[in-house]
């Protein structure tokens, strides 16, 4: 009996030498605090501390789409008079799509780390209309006269937003698909939108929303489609072009 409580003592003595460094903390960050609409932004949030963290996958704010797009994790040892301590940092990375115009407040969000539960500061982007967004297409056909003189770019546009740039093989980048249409033309869309390309694979497309918005002083009904990337293989890809169908009245 002796030797067994002998050998419990002797074993829980490196066990209390180590422990975790300072108390949890946690930052945010925006990469700009201004952007105009559909010009993705970069949300940091890095979280300090003991135990396990946990973080939303999406943060709500009316007129922002902010979504989690990566995590990265990193551990530090100390040696001191106290022992061993261990400061473990997490990184979490949000894309931010301003869909309209206008000053925008995120709020704080609580984020567990351990049996902590930390929160973020508010964050404000200032986000400004996009000049000549949906005025770079080609004048539609038959435009004899001022008054067919309205360009087809003015009445519908297509965007593809990528958050990222650079991924590994195997990584899942979301992606959006924008089509904006004027409400006079009263479009039916006949074949949903289709990124064409190779060297990736696709999730399955998904509408997330429609919205009415004003650009450049035009009204637009916006629909848009949600879809998720990863490289099949190491390389450069191309993606696009967004391809779509849709019946539409000219006014």
């Amino acid at each position: 009996m002796r030797c067994r409580i002998l050998f419990a003592a002797l074993a829980a003595m490196p066990l209390a030498q180590f422990a975790f460094a300072d108390s949890p903390r946690i930052t945010a960050v925006l990469s700009n605090s201004e952007a105009t609409v559909g010009e993705t932004v970069e949300l940091q949030v890095s979280v300090t501390g003991p135990g396990d963290t946990q973080a939303p996958e999406e943060i709500a704010v009316t007129g922002l789409e902010i979504y989690r797009t990566g995590e990265n994790a990193s551990s530090q040892l100390k040696f001191g008079a106290g022992g061993m301590q261990v400061t473990k940092t997490v990184t979490y990375t949000y894309t931010v799509l301003p869909k309209n115009a206008g000053k925008f407040t995120i709020p704080q969000q609580a984020i567990r780390v351990g049996n902590n539960v930390l929160r973020t500061p508010e964050l404000t982007l200032n986000v400004a209309d996009a000049p000549g967004r949906a005025t770079g297409a080609r004048p539609s056909r038959g435009a004899q006269t001022q008054s067919q003189s309205v360009r087809a770019g003015e009445l519908m546009f297509a965007e593809l937003i990528v958050p990222k740039k650079v991924a590994y093989v195997g990584e899942i980048v979301p992606v959006q698909i924008r089509m904006g249409f004027d409400p006079r033309i009263r479009p039916r869309l006949i074949e949903p939108p289709e990124i064409s390309g190779q060297g990736f694979t696709a999730e399955k497309l998904q509408q997330s929303g429609q919205t009415s918005e004003s650009i450049n002083g035009r009204p637009y009904d916006v629909v848009t489609y949600k879809r998720a990337i990863a490289a099949a293989r190491a390389g450069k890809f191309e993606l696009g072009p967004v391809k779509a169908k849709a019946q539409v009245i000219v006014p």
